[in-house]
């Protein structure tokens, strides 16, 4: 299993950002309803139980915690048992420890307000990054590697840095939310909340009391398995437990400033980029012809790549309605498609293999106004590479590629901007000096493999 996957863990993420974050005071701030998708239905015992929990992390100066994840997986008469825990501290506004405590695969994040250090940790060794630190952790969590980063360390981003964006991470796409009873997890009684979404639903222990902390996490990973097995049969059966466990909080404690000292391990190698993708120069397509293609709309009609030859520059966005990077992507791509609309840029979402009642389901749910192309054996997404989604390609009016995207970060919609206003005013993009050049690959950055 390809660990940028990261299945399971996606709700421990949009949890903790909603935990702490600055913009989680917005929840239910004038309403008993948070906004969500026409006819979402929430019980008002588990709205409360997200106020407690949210209202008490702003209180929040420094604390310490651990975090153990796990995952069970069974296939073909073989088991396989991963588990990984961290030992986290904070001290806001700036300080961030997150140590890889065990397992055979993760990384190291330490930032002291002056000093940014990374660690990852594979099977050729360890290498950690060193780099002036960002001036706070809502900075932190912006960086372009971020989104790999956070699939590599504890389930624990954004909601540290008190910044915007943690309660819709939180609630995109929860059309119910359940208070399920009171259960005791590791003797401590528990609001248990259950939270349902169109591609997986997950559980939510809250302490109950006077320390309202997240406990733990187990998503439902049924229907995630089964959109993988639309892709893949070799996954139709699989089966696949997960949990992620949050123990030993200490709350506002004085940590000392050496907690928050990076000493390279023995052998660690210094580079100047994780992640090879993110340092690489121009994806091997760009400057290429791009390949010709005939696709049906989602609408009605069909597009040649022929028709704007010489006339438009045009953008491809290969996705799905199962890989979470395209969720948070797409509404950035329809942000360029509004922008350029009648300046010569057409942009098209050119979904791959998944049926067309699905998609149109999945863009009224999440009100995205896009012109979709349906890729439905895959084919055109081969021809152009597209081996981790989302895929964004620009071709410019001459009909060669001129800049690649591979998967979401929170700048793409001004990368592909400053790429399109350099392309109409009748500039090239230089090969590794175009905008984003560091974020074409193969490997994708906070995507999802095929």
């Amino acid at each position: 299993m390809n660990r940028r996957h990261q299945i399971g863990v996606a709700p421990a993420l949009a949890l903790l950002m909603v935990m702490i974050g600055g913009a989680a005071a917005m929840l239910l701030a004038d309403d008993a309803n948070p906004p969500a998708s026409t006819g979402a239905i929430y019980d008002p015992r588990a709205i409360a139980a997200l106020h407690r929990m949210i209202d008490f992390g702003q209180t929040l100066k420094s604390y310490r915690l651990d975090i153990a994840s796990s995952m069970k997986v069974s296939a073909q008469g073989m088991n396989m048992d991963q588990s990984t825990t961290w030992r986290v501290a904070v001290r806001r506004p700036d300080h961030l420890a997150v140590a890889l405590t065990s397992g055979m695969a993760g990384a190291t994040v330490v930032t002291d307000g002056a000093t940014f250090h990374a660690a990852t940790y594979g099977q050729t060794g360890v290498e950690y990054l060193e780099e002036g630190a960002p001036p706070s952790l809502d900075s932190l969590f912006r960086r372009p590697d971020w989104p790999i980063l956070e699939g590599e360390s504890s389930p624990l981003p954004e909601w540290l840095s008190g910044g915007p964006g943690g309660y819709d991470s939180l609630m995109s796409g929860v059309m119910r939310v359940e208070h399920v009873g009171v259960d005791s997890v590791a003797g401590v009684a528990c609001d248990h909340l259950r939270l349902f979404q169109s591609e997986q639903n997950w559980d939510l222990w809250i302490r109950a009391g006077d320390r309202p902390l997240p406990m733990r996490i187990v998503p439902d990973l049924t229907q995630a398995i089964e959109a993988a097995a639309e892709q893949s049969p070799m996954m139709k059966d699989v089966k696949m437990e997960a949990a992620v466990e949050f123990t030993d909080w200490t709350l506002d404690p004085s940590i000392p400033d050496d907690v928050f000292v990076f000493t390279p391990p023995a052998g660690a190698k210094k580079v100047t980029a994780l992640f090879g993708a993110m340092g690489s120069g121009p994806d091997p397509v760009v400057g290429e012809v791009a390949p010709a293609f005939e696709l049906a709309r989602l609408d009605s009609g069909t597009v040649s790549l022929a028709d704007y030859a010489g006339k438009d520059i045009v953008i491809l966005d290969f996705w799905a309605t199962w890989c979470g990077p395209c969720r948070h992507s797409m509404p950035e791509i329809a942000g360029v498609a509004s922008d350029f609309k009648g300046r010569d840029v057409v942009v098209y979402a050119v979904n791959e293999r998944e049926d067309a009642a699905k998609i149109r389901e999945f863009l009224t749910r999440n009100t995205l106004a896009l012109s979709v192309l349906l890729d439905g054996d895959g084919r055109v997404g081969m021809r152009y590479k597209a081996k981790g989604i989302p895929r964004t390609v620009i071709i410019g009016k001459d009909g060669r590629v001129k800049a690649v995207h591979v998967g979401y970060r929170p700048d793409i919609r001004k990368q592909i901007s400053d790429e399109l206003n350099t392309l109409l005013a009748g500039r090239d993009l230089a090969p590794g000096a175009e905008p984003g050049a560091g974020a074409s690959s193969d490997q994708p950055a906070g995507g999802s493999e095929r």
